[in-house]
């Protein structure tokens, strides 16, 4: 668990590791078995009182991908523990901080591939570098979109201060739209050119009543 950074306590190691050749790359086949004792059940939330919810064997092995050891493959077939809950007849499976819920990609690994998306890497690189497809670094990069995204067109200040700047060969005419709080100073955006055109069509994306905040 140390080797492999798992800090989920129910999560129990096998005393054996395979060592297997997959198309010429050698790759690491450690495995574990995930159980506990639930505190209720997920789909009726029956609080677990005596044998009202049951250990029901496991399911199929989770073939986990981590980080790589030594630059190979490594992966975690890992067992989780069923239950069944005798209130609502139900079957559900232990779940763990170390994998998201219908995941088959660790947390750590996950976490890599952030990191090194904020790289000058392409999606192809990041793949191999984290043994994943380019669709899953993709996948990855898309959830988060929530927590890096601008907010923009959605709210103007009542002052506003802007200027022309000198920007990349890819703007129009080589020059950018500046503009930020005249107030607070806080920086809201840069536009793609300096035109008249461009800058109707970029504040026409704010609706009229934000649009009329702005007094100066």
């Amino acid at each position: 668990t140390n080797l492999l950074l798992i800090k989920d306590q129910n999560i129990t190691m096998e005393d054996k590791l395979d060592l297997i050749n997959v198309d010429g790359q050698d790759t690491f086949i450690f495995h574990g078995a995930l159980s506990y004792e639930p505190k209720c059940c997920t789909n009726c939330g029956c609080m677990k009182e005596g044998n009202n919810i049951v250990k029901n064997g496991f399911g199929n092995p989770l073939k986990v991908a981590l980080l790589k050891i030594s630059e190979c493959p490594t992966y975690l077939r890992l067992k989780k523990q069923r239950f069944k809950c005798r209130e609502c007849n139900s079957k559900f499976c232990a779940e763990t901080s170390f994998v998201q819920k219908h995941c088959s990609i660790s947390k750590n690994l996950i976490l890599y591939i952030m990191k090194n998306l904020s790289k000058t890497l392409s999606f192809k690189d990041i793949a191999e570098l984290s043994n994943v497809s380019v669709s899953t670094v993709v996948r990855v990069m898309k959830s988060c979109k929530e927590a890096v995204e601008v907010k923009t067109h959605s709210n103007l200040p009542e002052h506003l201060c802007f200027d022309e700047i000198k920007s990349t060969k890819d703007s129009k005419n080589g020059m950018s739209f500046v503009f930020l709080d005249a107030k607070t100073h806080d920086f809201i955006d840069i536009v793609d050119g300096r035109t008249q055109h461009i800058l109707k069509q970029y504040f026409m994306r704010y609706s009229r009543k934000v649009r009329k905040k702005v007094k100066t």
